[in-house]
């Protein structure tokens, strides 16, 4: 990727060959968030109209609609504070004002307080926190605060006693697109919300097209042979892996056992990210129960006038 045009951040859209660069310096910044997978910024980048640059071994985005771009906190390590010059400049030669950082952690946030005293006001941004889970937690599901979760996998291995978990691979991503297809037209994807619902479907497919080269990996849960739910994932370091994709069709646990068959699977990852909870009451309330090991809290840090 470039890293500067005629003194302006060059921001381009996100294209597989960009794939080592951003994956070396996501890895490097030891950053937990779904945003530092390059396979979620691939799969999502037209959807969220995501556009990246580098410079001095950051990486800055550039997301929202045209009318209302955002230039995330920079993801990386070095001169931070001679990068964030650069998108201040930029912001101003491209828009006429700098509105802002967006997406910073609570460390990004303590950061920014030491390197620009009193210039920013700090606010929360709602339903933009990941919640990131010990994997032996998932899978091992111990104590008493997983009672009901146990419970929800015991009732399914009764019920659905001749089910079995297999990887995700070539042999099995029709099988997966079938539980995301019938899952999305069980929840509407031409209906209401079926604008989000269709780009899911859609990124899930090109999820599967580039999986290999994505380094992609997740499984299919099957009952008598017939595909009920599925997971995809993707590795966002050594330590940590985001959960892109979770789809389960009306059979009862068949969320809480994917979950548990993931996680017991997949052992060489310490935390599992399992996304934002979109400010969905329902969904925050899913994610909650499941007591992650930290919410990654995002933050929008704006100029004082």
């Amino acid at each position: 990727m470039t890293e500067l045009k005629n003194g302006l951040l060059n921001f381009k859209e996100i294209e597989l060959s960009d794939i080592d660069t951003l994956t070396n310096i996501f890895e490097n910044s030891g950053h937990m968030g779904s945003d530092a997978s390059f396979a979620t910024m691939y799969l999502w980048g037209k959807k969220y109209g995501t556009t990246a640059a580098v410079k001095d071994g950051f990486v800055i985005k550039l997301f929202g609609e045209e009318d209302n771009k955002r230039y995330s906190y920079p993801c990386g390590k070095g001169d931070i504070k001679s990068v964030i010059e650069d998108i201040k400049a930029d912001s101003m030669e491209k828009f006429g004002e700098f509105s802002g950082l967006y997406m910073l952690t609570e460390e990004n946030v303590e950061e920014l307080k030491r390197l620009y005293p009193g210039e920013f006001t700090y606010e929360e941004m709602d339903g933009s926190a990941d919640y990131i889970y010990l994997r032996t937690d998932l899978a091992e599901l111990p104590g008493k605060k997983y009672h009901a979760k146990r419970n929800h996998i015991s009732k399914f291995k009764r019920l659905y006693p001749n089910y079995r978990f297999e990887k995700l691979g070539k042999e099995t991503f029709d099988d997966a697109l079938t539980v995301a297809a019938k899952w999305c037209a069980i929840n509407g994807c031409a209906g209401s919300g079926g604008e989000s619902l269709g780009a899911e479907y859609c990124a899930i497919n090109r999820a599967f097209y580039n999986f290999d080269i994505l380094g992609m990996f997740g499984g299919v849960l099957y009952v008598d042979d017939e595909p009920v739910a599925m997971t995809a994932a993707s590795r966002i370091n050594d330590k940590v892996c985001d959960v892109n994709f979770e789809k389960a069709l009306a059979f009862d646990g068949a969320y809480a056992m994917i979950n548990n068959c993931f996680a017991q699977t997949y052992t060489e990852y310490e935390l599992l990210n399992r996304e934002e909870d979109m400010g969905i009451d329902g969904l925050r309330k899913a994610k909650l129960s499941y007591y992650p090991e930290r919410i990654l809290t995002r933050y929008a840090a704006i100029p004082k006038e």
